[in-house]
């Protein structure tokens, strides 16, 4: 058995929502105590990772009644980020924050990875004091759904490498 949590229900709650088709995401937000056992079940290893569930819909899906549209948020430039702040308010060890981005999914997938010469060369560097504004409309997706447009972090990835090639610098 295993269990992932993504950053959007660890972060947020139901009293966010405010039926905005940003926040509607399945399964829904829900409550304050739901989302602190989540964070304690991140923190104590009973979640084998963090998942992003990014789901990208074009503006038109979303910019309708908050029934009408579709589930789904983005989440691949916020995951970091929102991580770090579990880390930076104690939550959340450096170390189990790093296994549940890396070890932890690779695990759930039956990959072993390591840093190593002749191994794939992915990794993602990242800082934990970068300080940055997200703003949905300079983001590198398609999509627009997110959130957390306009959120200030403490923390972001500054390097992505696949294949031993550079992917992505901030």
């Amino acid at each position: 058995m295993t269990c992932e949590v993504t950053p959007h229900h660890f972060t947020l709650i139901d009293e966010d929502v405010q039926y905005d088709s940003r926040f509607k995401m399945n399964p829904p937000l829900a409550s304050r105590e739901d989302r602190d056992a989540l964070i304690a079940g991140l923190a104590d290893g009973t979640v084998d990772a963090i998942a992003t569930d990014h789901a990208p819909h074009e503006p038109a899906l979303k910019d309708v009644e908050f029934d009408r549209a579709p589930f789904g948020v983005t989440g691949f430039e916020t995951a970091i980020a929102l991580g770090l702040e579990l880390v930076h308010a104690g939550k959340l060890s450096l170390m189990r924050f790093v296994e549940l981005f890396t070890s932890g999914p690779a695990s759930v997938l039956g990959m072993t990875r390591s840093i190593a010469e002749n191994q794939p060369g992915d990794l993602t560097i990242f800082s934990t004091d970068h300080n940055w504004t997200f703003l949905a409309q300079e983001s590198a997706s398609k999509s627009r759904n997110s959130p957390f447009d306009g959120r200030s972090f403490r923390g972001a990835p500054m390097a992505t490498i696949v294949a031993g090639r550079i992917a992505y610098k901030r």
